[in-house]
């Protein structure tokens, strides 16, 4: 399955995007991801959602776990269903890295057949995108307007 991010945003460089798959039944753990950016794929074969569940999501979240805790006031509980794919260069306050959608054609391509066994998926799709400020002669918009 493939989906057009491109066509999900407006005209503001993409950051990262996340994933949640409402499917509670672990077969999300089946899937594999890639993004193309104008026909190319980023990385060179597709993930299983944990790479960027696990990984992606406990590098740029220090601290965080996955299940249940009982002592929620130390640490932050992620669902094992949230996937995250970063365009960012490194964890910084400023842009550090993006792709922008009115420039690009962004696909997310899931792979949901594994062992020719074929998985339900339910996701939903987040962007963060950065909007970017100008103050000038008295007049506040967005750069990339």
């Amino acid at each position: 399955t493939t989906i057009d991010i491109s066509k999900l945003n407006h005209k503001h460089p993409i950051k990262q995007i996340f994933i949640y798959n409402t499917i509670q039944d672990q077969s999300y753990n089946k899937l594999k991801y890639n993004i193309f950016v104008n026909g190319q794929g980023i990385f060179s074969e597709s993930f299983n959602h944990e790479f960027f569940s696990k990984v992606e999501i406990v590098n740029k979240f220090k601290g965080c776990i996955y299940g249940k805790s009982l002592d929620t006031s130390k640490n932050t509980i992620l669902d094992n269903n949230i996937a995250l794919i970063d365009f960012s260069l490194k964890n910084t306050e400023g842009p550090s890295g993006c792709i922008s959608p009115s420039n690009n054609i962004i696909k997310l391509y899931i792979d949901n057949n594994n062992n020719n066994n074929t998985y339900e998926f339910n996701i939903k799709i987040y962007t963060v995108c950065y909007y970017l400020l100008s103050i000038s002669n008295g007049e506040l918009r967005y750069v990339f307007d």
